[in-house]
């Protein structure tokens, strides 16, 4: 590094201490443009010009809308104050002095996310996230990875920033009438259909040959249950499409640096919709993207020309040539970073949980996979498996399935940890059940949900049971003592997936807000058009479909999913 890129990655370093400390937007945003060009400097000083518009543009774009709410003022102070936020910087900053060359880049990044979580103002967050994508331009410069990466990163704090300006969209579309609303639930279900067709025509690698017409076919099933209700905004059926299409994409592709903007595509249009009440969750949302596309930048995925990567993208070249100053030592932060990124991403929109436990899948015959990364992904899964079984016993039921199903994405992962064939083959066939029975709880039939419900706690014979059986025989033959954890999660997760009663009745036309005894004194035409309506509602072919992938798997299929599971890509 030369002195001119070392002095400009010191001066925007500097910089993230003087965002910790100052209350004023304006002045935080003429700080960002001054780090954003010191950043820009550094790119052009370590002969990779084409990084440096990136950060430019980015704080170029801040200052522009630093008018908006200027002052942040004394009902917003920084959480913990001024000092704390410094002296937690300066520890962060010092831990990462270990890293070489990247030890500045991750400073930057780590305090950028520090800034977001101790500024409750809008655009201070704002500000955040793009100090935290200028330490991903910088830690680029050193990296042998595509300018598109930087790219990536501009896309960070763009859905935030844009929300800031244009405002949230209001309820004007409250004004249609009803008729043409419900048109546009049919044309989400049409989009979904296409999307789902997609699936199933595109040529695909094995992983998603399997998985993307799985999301699909839960999406499509969620628009068909969606399809008349009047009451969705317009905006919210066109997000649901968007967050479809990029669930899909991303487990579709096999360039992982396009996989991870799809990812942040998903993740916004999961978000914007409801961005007035939940600014703070995507605030921690995007701060695990950043640390994500952090993580891909050290894995080598993304790197260009056939010099550094192989055929697969996968490899022990894919670590670049020396006069990018790497060392292996570096190469230990990539996994890490990832799972931190993948987790956050996960408890903010629990959608993306399954399609990221499949794209880590991906990373598990990498050169990023070691015994260290085995061990942490069954310490996270653990800890994730844990809270969700405590947090059944105190939440609602509106939150009930969410819980369920980052539980047994939890197992999952437990069982990805083992890192062996028959681990991997069982969380296969558990992100199978999982997508398959959440997909028969958002049908929209009471009957099917229950059932559903129960099945995505366990509950024999429903749902994940035959999955939760292959990973207790796994982590058996392996090390038991990790069915301590699982079991005492169980114990909890079982009971609080069973319904309070039965509800049949609810399954009849009419049989909502309390009118089940209507419903059942009405003449026996009636009753028997609910009960033929519950019966052959769509919502029980997933269930139907879970059954037999979890007790009547073919033979040749199944020796297909361990063949894909086996080993090496």
């Amino acid at each position: 590094m030369t002195a001119l890129a070392q002095g400009s990655a010191g001066i925007a370093l500097v910089v993230c201490f003087a965002l910790l400390r100052t209350r004023q937007v304006k002045a935080a945003a003429l700080l960002l443009l001054a780090q954003s060009l010191s950043v820009a400097v550094a790119a052009v000083a370590l002969h990779r010009p084409e990084l440096a518009p990136a950060p430019l543009i980015l704080g170029a774009a801040v200052w522009a809308t630093r008018h908006r709410n200027a002052v942040l003022g004394l009902l917003a102070p920084p959480l913990g104050g001024p000092k704390f936020g410094v002296l937690v910087g300066a520890a962060l900053a010092a831990l990462c002095q270990s890293q070489g060359a990247l030890a500045q880049p991750l400073a930057i990044l780590l305090l950028g996310v520090l800034l977001a979580a101790t500024r409750p103002h809008a655009l201070m967050q704002v500000i955040a996230l793009a100090v935290a994508q200028n330490g991903i331009v910088l830690a680029a410069c050193h990296l042998p990875v595509a300018p598109l990466t930087a790219v990536a990163g501009l896309l960070l704090p763009l859905p935030l920033l844009a929300a800031l300006v244009m405002g949230h969209p209001r309820p004007g579309w409250r004004t249609l009438p009803a008729r043409p609303r419900r048109w546009l639930g049919w044309a989400r279900l049409v989009l979904s259909a296409g999307i789902f067709t997609a699936t199933l025509t595109a040529p695909l690698d094995p992983l998603a040959a399997v998985f993307a017409p799985l999301f699909g076919f839960e999406g499509l099933l969620r628009a068909w249950a969606e399809r008349e209700r009047v009451a969705k905004a317009p905006f919210g059926h066109a997000a649901a499409v968007v967050r479809m299409g990029c669930i899909v994409l991303a487990i579709g592709t096999t360039d992982p640096l396009l996989a991870w903007v799809a990812v942040l595509g998903a993740l916004a249009a999961a978000l914007l919709p409801v961005l007035e009440r939940r600014w703070q969750a995507a605030t921690l949302g995007f701060c695990g993207a950043a640390l994500s596309l952090f993580g891909l930048s050290l894995t080598g995925l993304a790197l260009i020309g056939p010099s550094l990567v192989g055929p697969t993208l996968i490899g022990p070249s894919l670590i670049g040539p020396s006069q990018f100053g790497l060392t292996l030592g570096m190469t230990a932060l990539a996994f890490p970073s990832l799972l931190a990124g993948y987790a956050v991403l996960a408890i903010v929109v629990p959608d993306l949980a399954a399609p990221l436990t499949v794209l880590l899948l991906r990373q598990v015959d990498g050169a990023i996979w070691s015994p260290a990364a085995a061990w942490l992904t069954s310490g996270v899964a653990v800890a994730g498996l844990l809270s969700c079984a405590v947090m059944l016993r105190r939440t609602a039921n509106r939150h009930r399935v969410t819980l369920l199903h980052l539980a047994q994405v939890s197992v999952a992962l437990l069982a990805i940890g083992l890192d062996r064939p028959d681990g991997r083959y069982a969380a296969v066939i558990l992100l199978i059940l999982l997508t398959l029975t959440r997909a028969a709880s958002r049908a929209g039939n009471p009957l099917a949900t229950a059932l559903a419900t129960a099945g995505l706690g366990g509950v024999p014979p429903f749902g994940v049971f035959p999955a939760l059986c292959l990973v207790v025989l796994a982590i058996g033959g392996q090390a038991p003592w990790r069915l301590l954890p699982l079991g005492a999660a169980l114990v909890l997760i079982v009971p609080a997936s069973l319904p309070a009663r039965f509800p049949l009745h609810d399954a009849m036309p009419g049989a909502q807000h309390g009118a089940v005894s209507a419903a059942l004194s009405g003449p026996a035409p009636r009753r028997l058009r609910g009960i033929r309506a519950a019966l052959l509602s769509v919502a029980w072919l997933p269930l139907a479909l879970a059954a037999i992938v979890g007790f009547l798997t073919p033979d040749s299929f199944a020796h297909w999913l361990q063949t894909l599971t086996a080993g090496a890509s």
